[in-house]
């Protein structure tokens, strides 16, 4: 008999050296096996397998894995695609069709999804328009629908300022990981520095911060996030420090 998909997926990953093993197979073409490991990471969070592994979260997971080349963002980004789309979802859309469309525009997909604007009856419309269109293209068709408007170039204003350069290092790293997200090639992104950096600032909470901070979660199970993060930073600058959190955070 033939197993269903997903059924095969949840039996394959039940072992903790498998899981691993899967996901680092997949992570080599992460185009093309996005939702591949988007499953694996939903079915580990949704049954919780992560605590039978030893871990408080599927992040601690992620992060204590040093053969993941994947960040916890781009985890988010997945998972989240997954719920919206997959298999088992109330919308979902043919694997390989999703697959075409690449990760950045699937996940831009579920802020219509959120919005309520993406339904059932047009779907296929916003596929077509996501396999015809670039990356650049689709987002500010994504962005008018949500009824963002674009920004005049010409009206742009010079803005400069001094920071430590440890800051210049953090600020050069987030705008390379944007331009990456969104497909720019290098040679593009000197150009695309400020429009990067306000990009940032200006769609912390309705862009990236969702990818960072899952809206699966409740109010507590981000502040146990958070304290995780806070524990991870704290025995990274003191050396021998062991910092234990109450279980009932978790």
């Amino acid at each position: 008999m033939k197993l269903d998909p997903v059924i095969r997926a949840e039996i394959q990953i039940r072992d903790e050296q498998t899981a691993i093993k899967l996901i680092e197979q997949a992570q080599y073409n992460i185009q093309a096996n996005f939702l591949k490991i988007a499953e694996y990471l939903h079915i580990i969070s949704k049954k919780e397998l992560y605590r039978e592994w030893g871990y408080s979260s599927v992040f601690e997971f992620i992060e204590s894995n040093p053969r993941f080349e994947f960040e916890r963002r781009t985890a988010e980004m997945l998972m989240r695609i997954w719920r919206n789309f997959g298999s088992g979802s109330t919308l979902p859309v043919n694997p390989k069709m999703l697959a075409e469309i690449g990760y950045t525009k699937s996940y831009l997909l579920t802020m219509l999804r959120k919005a309520g604007i993406l339904t059932k009856s047009n779907l296929d419309q916003w596929v077509e328009k996501a396999l015809s269109m670039s990356v650049r293209e689709f987002k500010r068709e994504i962005d008018k629908a949500l009824g963002k408007q674009e920004e005049n170039n010409e009206n742009w204003v010079s803005f400069s300022f001094r920071v430590p350069p440890e800051a210049m290092d953090s600020i050069n790293e987030a705008i390379n990981g944007i331009a990456k997200l969104e497909n720019i090639p290098e040679d593009e992104i000197r150009n695309k520095r400020g429009e990067l950096l306000a990009r940032i600032i200006e769609d912390w909470k309705d862009y990236y911060a969702p990818i960072i901070y899952s809206e699966e979660l409740s109010d507590e199970e981000k502040v146990a996030a958070r304290l995780i993060k806070i524990k991870e930073q704290l025995e990274a600058i003191y050396p021998g420090v062991k910092v234990l959190l109450p279980k009932e955070e978790f």
